[in-house]
């Protein structure tokens, strides 16, 4: 950090010598003698104006804005990007008052003006009145010193003076191109010619202060709602032109000694965008001074609904008004009616401005034929000093030499002009911040519910979407009119000024209203006062799914309507058409995992924290379809189960193979339950398909633990036998316990195939005796396969070894009828459960 410290001071030392020496060689050329170069006093310098180059924060700023000109472009796209969002934004937001802040900004603004004015003025008049016009273009000394501190200070207070469009903005006043185009260009002018320390802006920095002090101090006044004069604001727009028109003649100047070969300390570059810009300054604000008119201006508050002033003069007829010239404060009354107040000049209304942006409009025109005059009523409550603005684009129906009027009005025309007054007459003394009945009872409100589309249904996150028209039905005693006029279907931008209940879908997580081509609402006003208002909206709600069934299930979705903030007291909401016939669907309703079996409809009052709101409830009750699943999950499930199996028919000396055939199958089982997580919810208890999922599991583990059974405790032979045999060697220690064996070998080949079989072909003994004998024997078997008896495995290996082979054992024999009996079991269970007990 010294180092970058210590560089950047190096280099101002050198800058500042180079452009010492560039001073004194152009004194010399414009014949100055030594005593020119003095500096005027100053009563006082203060030590952040003495040292300012020696400071370090002003001195890395100072060295960023030479270094780092170019940068102001981008704050200048990011300045033009942010208000542009910014009236986005705000848009459909109320206005933020922000007086006082704005009375506070404006201060500080004025006092730093007047301040630098304070500090470059002096110096512009003494180089003036001791070295002439020349030298006060042409030499740049105006950048060392307090001069070229407060230079500086003026080149980079355009970077905050972007914040007035800020209050523009979030104020939501009327921002034209002249605002934004003036800020974002002066802001990249001066950074670019503070680089290369022009010598032209010692008479750009006066002016501007001077003209800034004075604007500023007058906006400060204005928002703390100080009278002023109106002569005031045009003496201000005045004196900006002034400023335009020397600034283009300071350029002009530099341009011409440069050209007649005279040293002037600024680039081409420079004189050719700075002319530019003045320029252009120069024919926006004359367009601005011409055409803003002079405006109206109140004296004192005006309170909403009050007359602000009466608009009349010279009544015409439709003839006379067309032959007119100058029609610029002609009105339309009626048919036939026409009133220009050109003539005199002391009809205020037609001062009133048209300020091309309907959120700053606070006034507007009754209109009124019979009195040949229009009143000028206040829409809100309009403060001391503000301007009067109407929109005379909707309120005045102005004529031009190419227009004629047809006197006599069609049926169309008359019908519009009844609808147009009754209307005017419904909403005069309107307050759209009441309820109907209010003190009387609560609202009635009537809803019915067409669904265009219903889908799709997440399991993921427990919601459903839903495409509907949504129609809701209100009386309003204060809306009624003649019944011979009809049903009147009008734009929605008169729903905006009628009250409209607070409907809220409370499971919804989010929902937006379809305004692709247009705005997807429809209203309708009845003789009597009823409003039937329809939308097109797109909600996705929350359902909450129990899925310990899943997919053998059925769901519930509910969807909840009521008011935000009114209790049933206030709002009572119903269904128009009953509680079963007010939700219907355009199309038969198909759904790719669901059937839609029943839709019932609710009206209930629900206890939320304390208060009683009324509610509407559509239970959407739909049952899953199982075919995707069986055909995905089930089936191979199943199938992976039953190839286990094929393990029970290979030889126990087969151990590779039947390892394998386990292993693999528990695998691919394992793939598969991963593969069916990603399109289930993730729940904290088992579903119908874990339990599936989980059994299969377990009839693949048996299957291997049965392998390890045979291996363990009945497997003593090794490698591939040459023998086979008949029967189990388990039958030959039965029988050579009791001593009774008989060897009977087959010749084939050069191979020897024993037959070993029990001799005792009597049938002394009862079958009920030898069954109860196999019984003990198989008991006393399997105990000694548990307990891992030594002395019977050390018997099974000593009669084993007189052949060297292993038989089948019968533990497989049993395996391959009871595990498909058992599957078969389970399964009959497990569906007799979920389709009929759970249903």
């Amino acid at each position: 950090m010294v180092t970058i410290m210590s560089h950047i001071s190096d280099y101002f030392e050198q800058f500042n010598s180079s452009l010492t020496a560039a001073s004194q060689s152009s004194s010399q050329s414009l014949d100055v003698s030594s005593s020119t170069n003095k500096i005027p006093l100053t009563f006082y310098v203060f030590d952040f104006e003495r040292y300012s180059d020696e400071m370090g924060t002003l001195r890395d700023l100072r060295t960023y804005m030479i270094q780092r000109w170019h940068n102001s472009f981008f704050f200048a796209l990011a300045y033009l990007f942010l208000i542009y969002t910014g009236q986005i934004y705000m848009k459909n937001k109320p206005r933020f008052e922000l007086r006082l802040w704005l009375a506070a900004w404006n201060t500080l603004l004025a006092l730093f003006s007047i301040f630098g004015g304070m500090r470059v003025l002096p110096e512009l008049i003494y180089v003036i009145s001791r070295h002439g016009i020349k030298y006060s273009i042409c030499n740049n000394s105006n950048a060392f010193g307090v001069v070229g501190f407060w230079t500086w200070a003026f080149c980079f207070s355009k970077l905050p003076e972007l914040i007035d469009t800020v209050f523009i903005v979030l104020r939501k006043q009327q921002l034209i191109f002249l605002h934004w185009y003036h800020h974002a260009s002066v802001l990249i002018y001066c950074w670019f010619s503070y680089q290369d320390y022009s010598s032209t802006g010692r008479w750009f920095c006066s002016l501007n202060y001077i003209v800034h002090g004075i604007m500023y101090s007058y906006y400060a006044l204005r928002a703390l709602k100080f009278r002023i004069p109106r002569w005031v604001s045009m003496v201000i727009t005045m004196l900006q032109l002034t400023q335009m028109i020397i600034g283009c003649w300071v350029n002009l100047q530099a341009w011409q000694y440069k050209k007649n070969g005279e040293i002037c300390q600024v680039t081409d570059e420079n004189l050719k965008v700075s002319l530019i810009m003045y320029g252009t300054y120069f024919l926006l604000f004359a367009h601005f001074f011409l055409g803003a008119g002079f405006g109206l201006f109140t004296r004192m508050q005006i309170a909403k609904g009050s007359c602000v002033c009466i608009y009349k003069g010279k009544t015409l007829r439709t003839i006379d008004a067309i032959r007119l010239k100058d029609k610029s404060y002609l009105m339309r009354l009626g048919p036939q009616v026409y009133v220009d107040p050109c003539d005199d000049e002391t009809i205020l209304g037609r001062y009133i401005n048209d300020p091309r942006n309907r959120l700053l409009q606070n006034v507007i025109f009754d209109k009124r034929p019979e009195e040949q005059c229009a009143y000028v009523i206040a829409k809100r409550d309009i403060a001391a000093g503000e301007e009067i603005f109407a929109d005379y684009g909707r309120c005045a129906q102005l004529l031009n030499n190419n227009t004629l009027e047809n006197d006599n009005s069609t049926a169309a025309s008359r019908r519009t002009h009844q609808i147009t007054t009754i209307l005017d007459g419904l909403l005069k003394n309107y307050d759209a911040h009441i309820r109907p009945n209010f003190g009387e009872g609560p609202t009635k409100i009537n809803f019915d519910i067409l669904v265009s589309s219903f889908g799709p249904i997440q399991d993921i996150d427990m919601s459903f979407t839903m495409n509907c028209y949504f129609r809701q039905r209100w009386r309003d005693e204060r809306l009624q009119f003649a019944e011979e006029v009809g049903v009147l279907s009008l734009s929605t931008r008169m729903l905006e000024r009628l009250w409209r209940p607070d409907t809220v879908f409370h499971n919804s997580k989010y929902s937006y209203l379809h305004t692709i081509p247009t705005s997807n609402r429809l209203w309708r006003l009845f003789p009597d006062g009823s409003i039937w208002y329809s939308s097109r909206i797109t909600v996705k709600a929350r359902c909450n799914m129990n899925l310990k069934n899943f997919p053998v299930d059925m769901q519930i979705c509910k969807f909840l309507i009521g008011s935000f903030a009114n209790s049933a007291s206030d709002i009572q909401y119903g269904w128009r058409l009953g509680n079963n016939n007010s939700v219907s669907f355009d199309t038969k309703v198909l759904l790719s995992q669901f059937d839609l079996i029943r839709y019932p409809q609710y009206d209930e009052i629900v206890d939320i924290n304390g208060r009683n709101f009324s509610m509407l409830r559509v239970d959407f009750v739909l049952k899953r379809h199982m075919g995707y699943y069986i055909l995905q999950v089930y089936i191979p499930s199943s199938m992976l189960v039953m190839l286990s199996w094929v393990s029970f028919f290979i030889h126990r000396e087969a151990t590779a193979d039947r390892v394998n055939i386990g292993v693999m199958t528990f695998l691919s089982l394992a793939t598969l339950s991963f593969d069916i997580r990603n399109y289930t919810a993730a729940v904290s208890y088992l579903t119908a398909l874990d339990w599936f999922v989980i059994m299969a599991y377990a009839f693949l583990l048996a299957s291997l633990l049965q392998f390890a059974f045979v291996h363990y405790f009945t497997k003593f032979g090794y490698g591939e036998p040459l023998l086979r045999y008949h029967d189990s060697i388990d039958s030959l220690v039965i029988n050579e316990d009791n001593g009774q064996t008989n060897r009977d070998y087959k010749t084939n080949s050069s191979l020897f195939y024993p037959r070993i079989q029990n001799i005792n072909k009597k049938k002394s003994q009862p079958e009920r005796k030898l069954c109860l004998g196999s019984i003990r024997y198989y008991l006393r078997q399997f105990w000694f396969c548990l307990s891992g008896n030594d002395s019977y495995k050390r018997a099974l290996r000593k009669r084993a070894s007189r052949f060297g082979i292993n038989s089948r054992s019968k533990l497989d024999g049993f395996a391959r009828i009871a595990f498909p009996l058992c599957f078969a079991l389970f399964n009959i269970l497990y569906w007799y459960y979920f389709l009929h007990l759970q249903s």
